[in-house]
């Protein structure tokens, strides 16, 4: 900020203006550790839910299974149903 000489410096300007500054910084500072965060569970973090594999890696898992069976589908053959320890939902329960 440039001043001229024998003006006088409005200190409450300066300081709102600097606390502004600050202010903005960190929010920079949070939003970039927030994204590293993000990035950090969405891509790396393993998940029970998931069989204890990253996100990215089981989303790749379940394309190439998603390729696997069209192709088998369009060549006529069918694929078994999952077995019952894959899917907990699908248990009997002994009724």
């Amino acid at each position: 900020m440039l001043l001229r000489e024998g003006m006088a410096v409005n200190h409450k300007h300066v300081y709102r203006l600097y606390r502004e500054e600050r202010l903005a910084i960190r929010i920079r500072c949070s939003r970039r550790k927030i994204e590293n965060w993000r990035e950090d569970y969405n891509l790396r973090r393993p998940h029970s839910s998931l069989r204890y594999t990253p996100p990215a890696e089981f989303a790749k898992m379940q394309a190439e299974v998603t390729v696997f069976n069209t192709r088998m589908l369009e060549k006529g053959i069918q694929m078994p149903s999952p077995s019952p320890d894959l899917n907990p939902a699908e248990t009997n329960d002994g009724d």
